[in-house]
């Protein structure tokens, strides 16, 4: 409780007349009116006068005991495209899900008047969220997010608007909030953008995935979502960025109508579901429909629960032994959440046939991805196949995948086995190689990080110059060979949801990153003992401003860059300031994080040779 201390001047004492003390006690009444109220009342009586209450100036005193207020007002915003954003009618309007285990309630303490929402995260997961739907939004138009928080740790949070419905697109806004352990407001602008008119298919999303922990609380309160800015269509100047490995991947399909060539059947699903096979252990659906990269119709997955057994496929192709086969397909999925990719037996015991859970790192929106392999484990030629795009361990409940244009062909003759190397070719590499450039060996390593990345490193660390440094063309040719990655977390101060990418840098005319080139970004999450496995042809990699490294000469530099899940540099390199992420929560990062270039032609000899 608070007093507030009301002085009656002497000339309004005794000597007030009959209005006079009408207009006194109306004041009074309006203070009554703040709150509940404790009055002690020292006033002239009659012709005596108390000078126990009165002040150096003869005035008379009242003094309100009231409760301590709330910071704002209490009225609601009308111009709240949001409903009940006060949380004054409980958790009306407001929805929360988790696929771990937590609850929602309304109730104090709040940050203005009498109630708050008060999200409860006993166990953690990856799709944990407060939202509210259905609200009108204008396409093109400038909006103000505005809103108090906290969480009980000071774990930050994450908001989205979007689309409600799949494919759960960006409707303008994806920010990230830093909270304290105490109320504070926050505000940002954005302009609505991913649709036409005005839509209702809409959803405001506060995201904690990445950063809370178990038993964190958080609490929002006067949440107003507002129109600031007439529409219209965006500004001329609003170019995206140049494409590279930080860049967001491309908005929409470009392919044209032409059939797919390959050994697959309806391999752009003109022809609805024929020929594909879905199946999961949890539950979902599969079905043939737009948005398209090409023509008019791709696949649509809907994994309403992913199980540990999910998967899209198709069987009974003809593959010939030892030859070389590129697989090629558009896809993306709602959250940019990955998928492995499989050719395998179709019968038991399921045996591999050269492409073995390879990870494709997917966007939200359609990018096109290629990786060859050359068919193994079985002779002659076989139909006992089967393509399998794999969702269990990459895939949260509620995703939502597509594909379109899946492309099997063979680039390379079959044939016998290529002959192991005579008693005088160099050795199989042992778990610590030495480096080298050629001379005869069919791999070698290109980047062994061991140890801790810490933030000195600012998220890019690296060999300058680089290890196997020499001629790729000759007389092995690796420049058209295979990059095959491996990645293990050992420790990180708070595990993170985490892309993880490797570039080569090359100097040409006095600029030492003139040439670049990058592979995949491969999810993971920094738990001590998380393994990932990865491989992209060499000449397959992402090259700035479309130019390839010059392999027949020396690179300046090659490393690791460790970014976000969104594909950010979790770094403070180009006044990116860690892309709002707080370093203390990724650094050190403890990994090991080999990579090994195969020659073209040959085939890996597997990871029990690096450990």
């Amino acid at each position: 409780m608070r007093k507030i201390t009301s002085f009656v001047p002497e000339t309004m004492g005794s000597r007030m007349k009959g209005h006079d003390r009408a207009l006194g006690a109306l004041l009074l009444v309006a203070l009554l009116l703040i709150g509940p109220v404790s009055i002690a009342l020292a006033a002239e009586s009659g012709a005596s006068q108390s000078n126990s209450a009165s002040n150096r100036h003869g005035s008379d005193l009242v003094e309100l005991e009231l409760p301590q207020a709330q910071s704002g007002s209490c009225n609601t915003n009308p111009a709240n495209v949001l409903s009940n954003g006060g949380f004054e009618a409980g958790t009306t309007n407001w929805t929360f899900f988790t696929s771990g285990s937590g609850r929602l309630d309304g109730g104090s303490p709040a940050a203005e008047c009498n109630s708050a929402a008060h999200v409860t995260l006993t166990k953690v997961s990856n799709n944990m969220q407060l939202y509210q739907s259905g609200f009108l939004l204008k396409a093109n138009t400038r909006y103000r997010l505005s809103f108090s928080a906290f969480s009980s740790s000071g774990n930050d949070i994450r908001v989205y608007v979007q689309r409600h419905g799949s494919p759960y697109s960006l409707f303008g806004l994806d920010q990230q909030f830093n909270l304290t352990t105490q109320w504070q407001n926050f505000s940002t602008e954005f302009t609505s953008t991913g649709f036409n008119g005005t839509s209702t298919d809409t959803r405001l999303r506060f995201w904690p995935v990445r950063y809370a922990a178990n038993n964190d609380v958080y609490h929002f309160d006067n949440v107003v979502l507002e129109e600031i800015g007439s529409s219209g269509p965006p500004a001329a100047t609003a170019t995206p960025p140049t494409p590279g490995p930080t860049a967001p991947p491309s908005t929409g399909g470009t392919g044209s109508c032409s059939a797919v060539p390959g050994l697959l059947q309806n391999a752009d699903f003109e022809k609805g579901r024929a020929s594909w096979n879905f199946y999961t252990n949890g539950s979902g659906s599969f079905e043939a429909t737009g948005p398209a990269f090409q023509c008019s119709t791709a696949a649509r997955v809907t994994l309403n629960s992913v199980g540990s057994n999910t998967q899209l496929y198709q069987s009974g192709f003809s593959l010939r032994a030892n030859s070389r086969y590129r697989l090629t397909f558009a896809a993306y999925s709602s959250s940019g959440k990955d998928l492995q990719v499989y050719i395998q037996r179709h019968g038991s015991p399921y045996a591999t046939f050269g492409l073995n859970g390879t990870t494709v790192n997917l966007g939200n929106s359609w990018s096109t991805h290629s990786v060859e392999f050359t068919a193994s484990g079985f002779s002659g030629t076989t139909a006992d196949t089967r393509l399998r795009f794999w969702f269990s361990g990459n895939a949260g409940n509620g995703d939502v995948y597509y594909f379109d244009a899946v492309s099997l062909e063979e680039i390379g003759g079959g044939g016998d086995p290529t002959p192991p190397p005579s008693s005088t070719a160099t050795p199989q590499p042992s778990a610590t190689p030495p480096p080298g450039g050629g001379g005869g060996r069919n791999e070698m390593v290109v980047f062994d990080w061991n140890g801790p990345v810490t933030e000195a490193q600012r998220g890019f660390p690296y060999d300058q110059p680089p290890r196997a440094n020499g001629d790729w063309t000759s007389p092995v040719n690796f420049a058209q060979g295979t990059l095959q990655y491996r990645v293990e977390i050992r420790s990180q101060p708070r595990p993170q949801n985490m892309r993880i990418q490797f570039c080569f840098w090359q100097a040409k005319n006095g600029n030492n990153f003139a040439l670049e080139n990058c592979g995949p970004q491969q999810s993971m999450y920094g738990v001590p003992g998380a393994v990932a496995t990865w491989s992209v042809g060499v000449a397959d990699m992402w090259k700035l401003g479309g130019k390839s490294i010059e392999w027949n000469r020396a690179r300046y530099r090659n490393g690791a860059a460790i970014k976000n899940s969104a594909g950010e540099p979790v770094s403070n390199y180009n006044g990116w300031n860690w892309n709002g992420e707080n370093p203390a929560f990724w650094y050190p990062l403890n990994m090991r994080y080999t990579v090994v270039v195969v020659a073209k032609g040959a085939t890996f000899s597997g990871w029990s040779n690096y450990r």
